[in-house]
């Protein structure tokens, strides 16, 4: 049988990976839309000598008739990078750091693996990391559908192989 402060921190473990994966994948997709539109308005406002890949197009087409010349300069231009899309890594980890929809679900996570990394010092790792992971599906999906509305394609296959990992695993412990 397996002791209650066990079962508790496999809980504790899936909880906290299973309910705050939805809210990052989610906070992510905020940061990246919002942050796309702000290029897009950059963009637009802004007057560049630098052609979008439409107008790009455009040019290399109609460039074709001249000179060969011509059209490489215009493709070499169109490839020059925005400065909106060449953004270090330092600045998306700044970005995201001070996104605190991110920054909180993320250190949960974190914390979740601190206490999985506990729980591993008295468990084997055979019995508790598909325990822990099976959990923590059904939690990301109940997560997932009760505070984003999504909906699980076939929610019976979900609590099925939930079922059957945890009972595969008791019987590993038998």
């Amino acid at each position: 049988m397996i002791p209650l402060k066990t079962a508790a921190g496999y809980l504790l473990v899936s909880i906290l990976w299973g309910c705050t994966n939805p809210f990052i994948k989610h906070a992510q997709m905020n940061s990246k839309a919002e942050q796309s539109q702000q290029q897009g308005i950059t963009a637009n406002s802004s007057h560049s000598s630098i052609p979008t890949s439409a107008s790009s197009n455009k040019l290399s087409h109609t460039m074709t008739s001249n000179s060969k010349q011509s059209i490489i300069s215009v493709q070499s231009s169109a490839t020059t990078p925005n400065k909106h899309q060449n953004e270090s890594v330092f600045q998306t980890l700044k970005r995201f750091v001070q996104d605190l929809n991110i920054v909180i679900p993320w250190m949960l996570n974190q914390l979740g693996s601190v206490v999985f990394f506990i729980l591993l010092s008295t468990e084997p790792i055979s019995i508790a990391s598909p325990v822990a992971n099976a959990l923590t599906f059904l939690f990301t999906a109940i997560t997932s559908y009760t505070v984003f509305n999504e909906r699980v394609r076939y929610p019976w296959l979900l609590i099925l192989g939930t079922i059957l990992i945890i009972g595969g695993t008791a019987l590993c412990m038998m």
